[in-house]
């Protein structure tokens, strides 16, 4: 007899036990290292705890029949199936819901451009609209509520093959979007070639997670068209919680590997050694120049309180240069985004300076326009040779 049930019980069993060890790094460092908790956290969390009620709910699915033909299904087990699909997917979009808003939450942090905030409060309506109403068509698909299990009780119910056809593609062009707005946010920031390659396969998990809903289409599209429902659904259901907790773990991912880099210190180095083996010689002197203004990068994941970002600065005290550090050529905001995936020498510096998580994370930093660096730099020895000539007159 063909079955999916050991599939169905080993992934959901390895996901879980994977995304409880990522939520447990990125919630134990924002406690504990960072001192902080802010709302993308708490939506993980909720994500999270969505994400292992759905996977409890499909693992319950084996016991009556889900994963099996549609022919090798006890007749009898129609009413408790149809309850756990109508439950379980209350969670699967509520998870799908407070991945999406956390995102954005942490996008909302990384960019100060009036145009890149606007797209992200454009996305939280979409994402707000779209959870809230997948949630609400799911509970209330008929009437009277009990014809969602019992068909033979006189009402009406809406089409679920259109609503899973709509859910499934909608889902899928929000879920492009959100991976692609971090790509635009820092397409101009000046990274090291092992900084840029730890960028890309963050961004290549996102893309994990898009072909996963992708695949989920197809199974939904399967499960329309053939009548095999118990057997295609299962299927749908193996790649939805496959998505979910994918896009967890690429949620934590930051926190995750600055965890492990303070248990394996030595990590650090191995991981440098590799990315300066697959990058070419010749892509150690590429970089992009920022056209940003007001580009800045706050916390990410591991960065300083947000109370910090806005200090005031004594009067008194001189201040560098915003855009640019001394003789590196490269946007201070680049260099503290690069620090997202420097590893931490030891976990005894995080007290060892005023700023003690700068060196673990990302701090905001207002970012100049590169000319205008040089037009100050220029008016600095302009006064110091008008100086010098001041002196030489008075000398004479």
């Amino acid at each position: 007899m063909e079955s999916q049930q050991p599939i169905i019980l080993w992934l959901n069993g390895f996901l879980m036990a994977f995304t409880l060890l990522a939520l447990c790094a990125r919630v134990g460092r924002r406690i504990f290292v960072v001192g902080m908790f802010s709302w993308h956290d708490a939506l993980i969390t909720l994500a999270a705890v969505s994400a292992f009620v759905f996977s409890i709910f499909q693992i319950v699915g084996t016991t009556l029949g889900l994963g099996l033909h549609q022919r090798d299904v006890d007749p009898n087990n129609s009413i408790k199936i149809a309850k756990l699909i109508l439950a379980s997917n209350v969670f699967y979009f509520l998870c799908n819901w407070a991945v999406k808003h956390a995102l954005l939450l942490f996008y909302a942090e990384i960019t100060r451009e009036k145009k890149f905030l606007g797209s992200i409060y454009f996305m939280h309506f979409i994402a707000f609209g779209f959870g809230s109403s997948s949630i609400l068509a799911n509970l209330f698909q008929c009437r009277p509520f009990n014809k969602a299990w019992r068909p033979e009780l006189e009402g009406y119910c809406v089409n679920l093959n259109y609503f899973f056809y709509f859910n499934s593609n909608f889902m899928l062009a929000t879920d492009l979007v959100l991976y692609i707005m971090p790509v635009v946010f820092t397409w101009h920031l000046q990274l090291r070639r092992a900084q840029r390659i730890g960028l890309n396969c963050l961004f290549a998990l996102g893309g994990l997670v898009l072909a996963v809903s992708a695949a989920r289409v197809y199974a939904v599209h399967m499960f329309n068209t053939q009548n095999d429902f118990s057997w295609w659904f299962s299927n749908s259901m193996i790649w939805s919680v496959l998505e979910n907790h994918l896009a967890i773990i690429v949620a934590c991912a930051p926190s995750v590997k600055v965890i492990a880099l303070l248990v394996f210190p030595r990590l650090a180095s191995s991981v440098g050694k590799v990315a300066s083996r697959l990058t070419p010689s010749y892509s150690r002197s590429r970089s992009r120049t920022s056209s940003h203004p007001h580009f800045g990068t706050d916390d990410l994941e591991s960065g300083t309180r947000k109370s910090d970002k806005l200090r005031i600065t004594p009067s008194s005290t001189p201040l560098p240069s915003p855009a640019f550090t001394a003789g590196s050529g490269r946007s201070r905001a680049s260099q503290n985004f690069a620090k997202w995936f420097k590893s931490p020498s030891s976990p005894r510096t995080l007290g060892s300076s005023g700023d003690s998580m700068e060196d673990h994370g990302l701090v905001y930093v207002e970012e100049l326009q590169p000319t205008q660096v040089r037009v100050q730099h220029t008016i600095t020895v302009e006064e110091a040779s008008r100086s010098s000539k001041e002196v030489d007159v008075h000398a004479i």
